[in-house]
C-alpha cells in the first residue's frame, strides 16, 4: 500500500467523530463540526488536533502578526523554528505547523467549545490561506452573474447583513468574515464555498425576505449562523472577481453612492483590511501588495455608500448587485 493509500485507508476507518469537512477551499480532517462534510475520501489539508490547556507563557519567537484594539491584545502569531503558534488572548493558542497542514487547538480554562470552532472558521482559516501565500480580506462575497462581489470593511460595517441582502435578491454566498484571493497573472479569483454567514444581533430579520427562511443556530459569539442550503449550480469554489467593495454604511444617505477608486487609493483600500491584522512580516505584506495591485490593474475597486437604516428591503440588495454588477472592468495597462 503507497503513502497516500495508507492515509486514505486510516483517514476512512477512523472514529465517526473525525470527518473530512470542506471549509474555504480547505480539507480539514477534525472533529469539529464546521464546512461542508464531504463524501468522499481523501488527503485532508489541514488535520486539527485537540490537546491540553494553552501554558501560562510568553510567546517566543518572532512576530508575524499582532492585533491590538482600543489597547487590548486580540490575537498574535509567532514563528518558532518547528512552525507558529497563533494565541487569540484569553481564549485559546493554536500551535500551526511549519507548512500548515495540521493545527492543534489548546483552549483555556473555561474557554467555551464553541468558541474555539468560531475561531477555527475564521481567524485560524485566514491565518492558514496566509502562510500558504494566499492573500485574506477582510469581508463577505457573493456570487452575482458568475462572478464574485466582495464586501469588505472592518467590523461591524455590515459586510454579512448586506451579503445576507444580496442573497435575499438572488446573489449566491461564496464566502463570510474572509475573502480569499488566489491570483494567477492578471487573473484573480475568490476562493470561498461557505456553508452559513454569521449575523449580529438584531440583524436576524434580514432572512425573512429570503425566499426561503434558513435554518439559524445561535453562535458561542452571540451572533446567528445562517445555515445555507447547498446549491449544485453553485458550487465552484474558485468564482472570477468581478468588483471589491469598501463598503460605508450611513444612516444619513438617502441612495447608494459609489465612489470608484484606482491606483493608490485602491490598493491601500485593500491594504487596510487585511484579515490577518498588524502584519508584521515583510514576505506575507509583499503578497498582499502584490495581489491588490493584481486586483487595482484589472477589477473595479469602489468605496460605497450605503443608506443604513431599518427595515432593510430585497431592493436594497437588489440595488447593490445592480451597482457592483455593471461595473466596467479596468483595462490592462
Amino acid at each position: 500500500m503507497t503513502g497516500v493509500s495508507a492515509r486514505r485507508a486510516t483517514a476512512a476507518t477512523r472514529s465517526p467523530l473525525v470527518r473530512l469537512r470542506r471549509h474555504m477551499g480547505l480539507v480539514f480532517e477534525t472533529r469539529r463540526p464546521f464546512g461542508r462534510p464531504l463524501d468522499r475520501i481523501c488527503t485532508p489539508d489541514v488535520t486539527i488536533r485537540e490537546a491540553g490547556p494553552a501554558p501560562e507563557a510568553p510567546l517566543q519567537g518572532s512576530a508575524v502578526a499582532v492585533c491590538r484594539h482600543l489597547g487590548a491584545d486580540i490575537y498574535s502569531l509567532y514563528r518558532q523554528p518547528d512552525g507558529y503558534t497563533l494565541r487569540v488572548h484569553t481564549l485559546c493558542d493554536f500551535l500551526i505547523s511549519a507548512d500548515a497542514s495540521s493545527v492543534e487547538c489548546r483552549p483555556r480554562p473555561g474557554t467555551d467549545d464553541g468558541m474555539v470552532d468560531v475561531l477555527l472558521v475564521g481567524t485560524v482559516t485566514a491565518v492558514l490561506w496566509t502562510l500558504r501565500g494566499r492573500p485574506v480580506l477582510h469581508g463577505s462575497a457573493v456570487i452575482h452573474d458568475s462572478r464574485a462581489l466582495a464586501l469588505i470593511g472592518p467590523s461591524g460595517s455590515g459586510k454579512s447583513t448586506i451579503a445576507a441582502l444580496c442573497c435575499a435578491a438572488g446573489a449566491g454566498l461564496l464566502s463570510d468574515d474572509l475573502v480569499v484571493l488566489e491570483v494567477s497573472g492578471e487573473t484573480v479569483r475568490c476562493v470561498g464555498r461557505a456553508t452559513e454567514l454569521r449575523l449580529r444581533a438584531g440583524m436576524q430579520p434580514v432572512t425573512r425576505l429570503w425566499p426561503v427562511k434558513p435554518l439559524e443556530r445561535a453562535t458561542a459569539d452571540g451572533r446567528t449562523a445562517v445555515c445555507l442550503v447547498r446549491d449544485p449550480s453553485r458550487d465552484a469554489e474558485a468564482v472570477p472577481l468581478g468588483a471589491v467593495a469598501l463598503l460605508c454604511p450611513s444612516p444619513d444617505a438617502d441612495a447608494l453612492r459609489l465612489t470608484r477608486l484606482s491606483g493608490p487609493d485602491a490598493v491601500f483600500a485593500m491594504l487596510g483590511q487585511s484579515r490577518v491584522a498588524g502584519l508584521a512580516d515583510s514576505s506575507f505584506n509583499a503578497a498582499l501588495l502584490a495581489a491588490a495591485a493584481a486586483v487595482e490593474r484589472q477589477i473595479p475597486v469602489v468605496a460605497v455608500e450605503v443608506p443604513w437604516r431599518p427595515p432593510f428591503d430585497v431592493e436594497s440588495g437588489r440595488r447593490i448587485l445592480d451597482a457592483l454588477g455593471t461595473l466596467p472592468r479596468r483595462c490592462s495597462r
